[in-house]
């Protein structure tokens, strides 16, 4: 099971990706062909799973050198094991393989030198440390060999690991010619059933199980309470079911059993994204960064929680940091182009956008931002020419029917614009904004009756909506019903004190009223709140309003 790739959320076509998939189904042998098919090409320079990917070749030569072993196929074990140490040389595990492949063979020294090795890695590696002892006293270093078996029982009595076949079966094989096995063996199971456990969670969490893989993971830890992986799993599969702060407590105490355990800080960082809680998750992942510091999608993540938190600065550093690792992350591209849109930069936003939607056309999300920052500039072509290149894709994609509508309402298109704010009410029907541009569509036809219908079954959706109160407003206003609309401003005025337009739109109802005091009054609060707004001061100057187009 692959934490990470469940969090990245990286491409279906990506090598990484693919190669990380036939080891989560177990086909190793494919695995390794096209993990490094892609280090060998140099993919790496530009993925950001690279690093993962690495990883999982490791992974998948250390399965296919179990298997060889067990089948007896010992050269071939070797041989997997060493192409495994070439790919993550800090994996205690593989010293451990390589350990017992030479204690098979008879190599007792080289056999030491690979146990201390592991055990050097990690001093609570309980089978490392009693095969260790094993090969001490083959090679005749009794009195080091008792020290170990000594250290090896305090190490299993702890559980810290869960147990594997080999380390059993060697229990198995030694424990009657050497007394201090029979010790450790006396106090140790052959992990059946945290084996059987930990399987069936693994399946139910491939399978999109969430709720039975946590139940599963839970079982397995009241038999390994001590194993930092399997609490990461269980916090994965917790943060997938959406239980959110039950996940952050198991990530943290993956974190109290290994602090160096960066997966599980990484999905700690994710975790406390997702929980709001923006700046410690930005502190989480600056300390995966730092001790990975070209691991490009941990430097996107705390990008994001940046952007979130509003450290815009500060996200785009990190996503400049990102891009410098891996110059064809899309994501990355992405996030860069809203950060730099919110630093004022249109142009630098633009550009990153562009460079997402070139890299993956499928990134609705980038092309719907540059549609949206279309309509803002009065590009409406432009705008809807991104609209309808996500609806290609995805037909039934609401908010880009009623986006689309708009750019089309503005280039003189409402038949079509009509179409498509019905087409987006019909995948939602509570779609507020949908229902606003058909009001605002019908009031400019001059339907005022349509208008009122839709922007008052709007107001049933959404009471709180100020902007559909002014909308109301100014339909009564043009029909004439000058009380009723300066109701309806006066609550989108209360609703939002700083709504302008909702202020401007009462002010002239006011005035059409008779009560040109309270509209001068209303005019003076806004302005004391709003000096600057020119707006408000030339109101103030002037007797007779136009009824304004909405």
């Amino acid at each position: 099971m692959s934490l990470w790739t469940r969090l990245l959320r990286g491409s279906a076509g990506d090598h990484y990706h693919r190669g990380i998939r036939l080891f989560n189904e177990g086909n190793f042998d494919e695995a390794v062909s096209v993990l490094e098919e892609a280090i060998a090409s140099g993919e790496g320079r530009a993925n950001p799973f690279a690093k993962l990917g690495a990883f999982y070749a490791a992974e998948a030569h250390a399965k296919l050198g179990l298997a060889n072993f067990h089948r007896g196929e010992v050269e071939k074990a070797r041989a997997h094991f060493d192409a495994a140490l070439r790919e993550n040389p800090h994996y205690p595990d593989l010293y451990f393989y390589l350990g017992v492949v030479e204690h098979h063979a008879g190599n007792h020294a080289a056999a030491i030198d690979y146990l201390h090795r592991a055990v050097e890695l990690n001093p609570e590696y309980a089978e490392a440390t009693c095969l260790l002892g094993i090969a001490l006293h083959d090679a005749g270093f009794f009195d080091r060999a008792s020290e170990t078996f000594a250290r090896a029982l305090d190490l299993v009595r702890k559980t810290p690991h869960p147990l594997s076949r080999v380390f059993v079966e060697k229990l198995d094989s030694r424990a009657f010619d050497l007394p201090h096995l029979q010790e450790i063996r006396a106090v140790v199971s052959d992990g059946g059933a945290y084996a059987n456990r930990v399987r069936e969670a693994t399946n139910a969490y491939n399978a999109g199980d969430y709720e039975r893989a946590a139940e599963g993971f839970t079982a397995a830890l009241e038999l390994q309470p001590r194993y930092a992986d399997l609490h990461a799993k269980l916090g994965m599969a917790l943060l997938e079911h959406g239980e959110v702060d039950s996940a952050i407590a198991s990530f943290r105490r993956a974190l109290e059993i290994n602090p160096d355990y960066a997966e599980a800080r990484y999905c700690l960082g994710v975790a406390l994204f997702r929980a709001g809680d923006c700046a410690r998750s930005a502190i989480e992942l600056d300390l995966v960064v730092a001790a990975n510091p070209t691991y490009a999608d941990v430097r996107c993540q705390a990008g994001l929680s940046r952007l979130a938190l509003g450290d815009f600065e500060g996200a785009l550093d990190s996503l400049s940091a990102a891009l410098a690792i891996a110059p064809s992350y899309a994501k990355a591209h992405y996030l860069l182009g809203l950060t730099r849109y919110a630093l004022g930069d249109a142009g630098g936003a633009s550009a990153a956008l562009h460079a997402a939607v070139e890299l993956r056309p499928d990134l609705f999300a980038a092309r719907m931002e540059l549609g949206l920052h279309a309509l803002h500039e009065a590009r409406f072509a432009d705008a809807a020419a991104e609209f309808e290149a996500v609806l290609a894709r995805v037909p039934r994609h609401a908010d880009a029917r009623c986006l689309l509508g708009t750019a089309l309402l503005e280039l003189e298109r409402p038949d079509d614009a009509q179409r498509c704010f019905e087409a987006a009410l019909s995948i939602n029907p509570a779609f507020t904004d949908a229902r606003k541009k058909m009001a605002l569509l019908h009031y400019r036809r001059g339907d005022l009756d349509q208008a009122e219908r839709e922007v008052l079954a709007a107001v049933d959706d959404n009471p709180g909506y100020a902007d559909l109160h002014k909308i109301l407003g100014d339909i009564l206003l043009r029909r004439g019903e000058v009380g009723a609309a300066r109701s309806a401003y006066a609550q989108a005025v209360a609703i939002n004190p700083d709504f302008a337009e909702g202020v401007f739109g009462l002010v002239i109802a006011l005035r059409r009223d008779g009560r040109g005091r309270d509209a001068d009054q209303t005019l003076r609060r806004f302005i004391t709140v709003h000096p600057s707004n020119v707006m408000a001061r030339t109101l103030l100057t002037v007797d007779k309003i136009p009824i304004p187009d909405a």
